[in-house]
């Protein structure tokens, strides 16, 4: 198993983009995203491939389940009393049979730009995939953490014409979108920059056949753990340039996890490619 290390310098802001991801046209979710298809039982990390067509946990109903429980210590709260709260929340099912407490996995949806890119050896018999999960941070309770977007909905679309300090003019495709995001608790910004970016460079052996149908349909599960304080909010912003006329506000959930994998495998036939532990 092969890592190839990117250090970078991360802004002490709400966001760094490290790797940019193509601009955005704002477009309805793919029916494959509905929330019905998302499995409600705990992941088994010990599995050796999964269902067909597996899209993993469903990060906004996560986010809603957590938010009942009211996971964030109140000032008039005790702190064994809030500990005691928590410990018997995340005892009981939350989301179908699966605990706060149990093993999960999310996935980003199909139309939610991932960084991950394959390309075949067909003399070596080998898929060479590259991940570039994501390099951006966001601000919860004091600390920088690495996150990726999972799931994105558009809420409104509009078009006006901008202008720059020359008089430069310009029409702005501007577009608002509700998010849920997951940022994970042991990726913070003061471990990237001891130990920099792990971006998963992988070889993996198979015949042209299997190859041909793996490409495009490759992606990434981030297993692991809910973790304190579970649940924040997301906001980000992409500011329109001339060069680059597109405006995007983005808000919603963010739930926290602590990530202990993260495996490569193809949406189409659940096949398991590669675990990584972080």
């Amino acid at each position: 198993m092969k890592f190839t290390l990117v250090l970078c310098t991360l802004a002490i802001a709400g966001t760094s983009s490290v790797f940019a991801a193509p601009v955005k046209k704002a477009s309805q979710p793919k029916a494959s995203q509905k929330e019905l298809l998302y499995t409600l039982a705990p992941l088994d990390p010990g599995v050796d491939a999964l269902p067909p067509q597996y899209i993993g946990h469903s990060c906004r109903s996560f986010a809603k389940a957590v938010s009942k429980i009211k996971p964030q210590k109140s000032e008039f709260e005790t702190t064994s009393a809030y500990r005691a709260r928590v410990d018997a929340a995340g005892n009981a099912p939350i989301v179908g049979t699966t605990t706060l407490n149990d093993v999960v996995g999310f996935v980003q949806a199909s139309d939610v730009y991932a960084g991950v890119s394959e390309t075949y050896d067909a003399d070596r018999g080998v898929l060479n995939v590259r991940a570039h999960w994501d390099g951006q941070t966001k601000m919860v309770n004091n600390e920088l953490l690495r996150f990726v977007r999972l799931n994105e909905k558009i809420k409104s679309n509009r078009s006006y014409v901008a202008s720059n300090a020359y008089g430069k003019k310009v029409d702005v495709d501007s577009s608002q979108w509700n998010v849920c995001a997951v940022a994970f608790s042991n990726l913070t910004y003061s471990s990237l920059l001891r130990s920099g970016i792990k971006n998963i460079d992988e070889s993996i052996e198979m015949s042209a056949d299997d190859a041909r149908s793996a490409k495009g349909n490759l992606a990434l599960i981030f297993v692991g753990n809910l973790n304190e304080p579970y649940l924040s909010e997301f906001h980000d912003y992409s500011k329109p340039t001339i060069d680059r006329p597109n405006e995007m506000a983005f808000s919603g959930d963010l739930l926290i996890m602590k990530l202990v994998q993260v495996w490569i495998f193809n949406r189409q036939t659940g096949a398991i490619y590669k675990k990584t532990d972080i």
